[in-house]
This record gives C-alpha cells, structure tokens and sequence, in this order.
C-alpha cells in the first residue's frame, strides 16, 4: 500500500537532476516498503535488507511525478524520531553533503504508519545488499582505508565527530560509501581539537603497516586550513613526546 509522504527540503546537486523532486515537499511523492510473504509463517513481512544499530533497512519504493518510480532503501529506526531529532538528521545529511562527503542520496520522511524514516539511494543487486554492514573494521584494502581517512576528515571539516560507523565497505568491489548517520547525529559537533585528536586516532588504526604518514598525509591534503594546523600540532606533540 502506498502512503503519502511528508519530507524535509534538502541541498543536493544540480546535477543530481533525477532527484530533484526530493527537495520540495510534493503531496503527489508517495512510499511504499516492499513485502515478501514468509514460506512459514504466511505473513507479509517487509522485504528487510540490513540492519543497523539504531534500526533496519527495508526494500521500499518511491513514487515521483511522472509516474517515477526509484527503488529506494528504507531505515526504519527502532525507536520513533521525534521532529527536532529527524531535524538533526536532516541538518547531518545536508552539512556533510556540503562539505563534500561522498554520501548517497537520501532523506527524511514522516511516513504515516513508520514515523520519521530515511530514505537513501539503493546498492542493492541479485536479492542482495552490496554494502557489508557494519564491517568497517575489517578495511583490509590499502585504498579503502585511505578513501575512509578522507571522508571522515572531510566529515570533521564539517565539525562533527567523524564517527568510525560512517563508513560502510562494499561487499564485491573496492571502496567505501559513508551512509551511516546515527553515531554523527548523536555526538553532534565538537572543537577542533577533539576533532583533530579522533583523526589522529584513526590514522594510528588505519595506517597500520608502517604507513601512518601516508595516511597522515591523506588526511592533511583533506582538511581545511584550521583542522590542518590542528593535525600538524598534534603530530607535532606525539613526536615530542616520544
């Protein structure tokens, strides 16, 4: 059954043209969550395709004008978000995307029976996820780690704590997306120096192998001039200290 959405207004690319009825609320944009009937029980579940730790991820669809329809993934969270909180999440989405954060394209929407949901792009093929979630500890390739310092330094430009959980590996192929929000949204903003001090942090896990200053380096070519003196200062100290 479709349900009419209400949904935040939200910064995206021009150039994302395909989605630009996702920036104004539109009563004709309606969501569906996919079903799948259950071989034991009969019932009609919807179709889940990951989970995380604040909630799980359906199969859903969202219904444009035009008669578009985008296959979409689906968060719902375990707990209701009230309006201030999926504000907040909101405000993450379109911050991070502003200071360059290779996030997917997604949103908030207040869907009648759910509550607050995100909405994102779908990696999905053949039945399955291609996301492996929550298993960016186990980052094995070089170029995934370096991709992962960059993208949470660009998440600290921002001025939120870039939480490890941001990051999500694919399952089949190289790289890494940044799509998970909760851990952001929930520690919100901090000084530079904190922010600086958790890179730090993460360089030490990343650049494991004797390549921390290849790793160090990523992240100074991706910060701005204060989160760089920030990191130059704190490199500096760890070397005194030694």
């Amino acid at each position: 059954m479709a349900h009419k959405a209400k949904q935040f207004g939200f910064s995206m690319p021009e150039k994302r043209a395909e989605w630009e009825q996702w920036k104004k609320p539109n009563p004709k944009t309606t969501l569906t969550l996919t079903s799948e009937k259950d071989p034991v029980s009969g019932r009609l579940p919807y179709r889940r395709i990951g989970g995380f730790g604040y909630g799980n991820v359906y199969l859903g669809r969202l219904h444009l004008e035009g008669d578009k329809v985008k296959r979409v993934a689906v968060k719902v969270f375990d707990n209701a978000l009230s309006d201030q909180t999926a504000a907040k999440y909101q405000k993450v989405i379109e911050d991070l995307s502003k200071a360059g954060v290779r996030l997917p394209k997604m949103a908030m929407y207040k869907h009648p029976k759910h509550g607050w949901v995100q909405v994102s792009q779908l990696f999905f093929s053949k039945g399955k996820s291609k996301i492996v979630n929550k298993s960016n500890m186990k980052l094995n390739c070089h170029k995934d780690r370096i991709e992962a310092i960059r993208e949470l330094t660009k998440c600290a430009n921002a001025g939120y704590y870039p939480a490890y959980d941001l990051v999500e590996p694919f399952k089949d192929r190289q790289g890494v997306i940044p799509m998970d929000l909760d851990e952001i949204v929930r520690l919100g903003k901090f000084d530079t120096r904190t922010l600086g001090l958790q890179l730090d942090d993460h360089i030490a896990w990343l650049g494991k192998k004797g390549r921390k200053q290849e790793f160090f380096q990523a992240a100074l070519e991706t910060a701005n001039p204060e989160l760089q003196q920030e990191l130059q200062r704190i490199r500096k100290e760890n070397i005194e200290t030694r």
